[in-house]
């Protein structure tokens, strides 16, 4: 059920529940659409979601692939959102880049984003990467440990030893 309370300008989200087969998708709690944040947050869980399949929901066909484990909480206001969230993948790929595993940690509170995350695209061939950056900006450390290489789609990162690159990425 969802309903937004004119009122107290929160939308409430109570015990959305999707399910088919194995993969679940939970949603649950309050978010307040006004100015001033209120008590509550929404919570999304979703549970050995297949991309693929959500890919298809979504009219999309990029070639994303795996079973996706997350947990998100939106709290906050619409003007001043704060969200938090955990992602799993395993199994996953894009296109013709397969991958065993993809965990990641993000934040966005205030107008800043932090990710922090793990790729590992087999046994001693993985990419970790760190970045907080302020609204578009962001200041990114990358710690690539490989032996062969990682095929990234867009090209191939080869590294024989650890190895630290930082940089920055501005969008316009």
């Amino acid at each position: 059920l969802v309903s937004t309370d004119p009122a107290s300008n929160l939308d409430q989200v109570l015990g959305v529940k999707l399910v088919n087969a194995d993969q679940a998708l939970d949603i649950d709690g309050t978010f307040s659409l006004g100015d001033n944040a209120e008590i509550g947050a929404i919570d999304v869980r979703a549970k050995n979601v297949d991309i693929a399949q959500l890919e298809k929901l979504m009219l999309q066909n990029r070639g994303f692939t795996g079973r996706l484990d997350a947990d998100a909480k939106i709290s906050g206001s619409a003007k001043a959102p704060a969200v938090t969230g955990h992602l799993a993948v395993a199994g996953g790929g894009f296109q013709q880049f397969k991958y065993e595993s993809l965990v990641a940690d993000g934040t966005y509170a205030n107008g800043r984003i932090g990710v922090d995350a793990r790729l590992v695209q087999a046994p001693g061939v993985e990419l970790t990467g760190r970045c907080e950056g302020l609204h578009l900006a962001a200041h990114c450390n990358l710690d690539a440990q490989c032996i062969e290489g990682i095929d990234a789609g867009l090209g191939r990162i080869y590294e024989t030893k650890r190895r630290v690159i930082d940089y920055e990425l501005i969008v316009d």
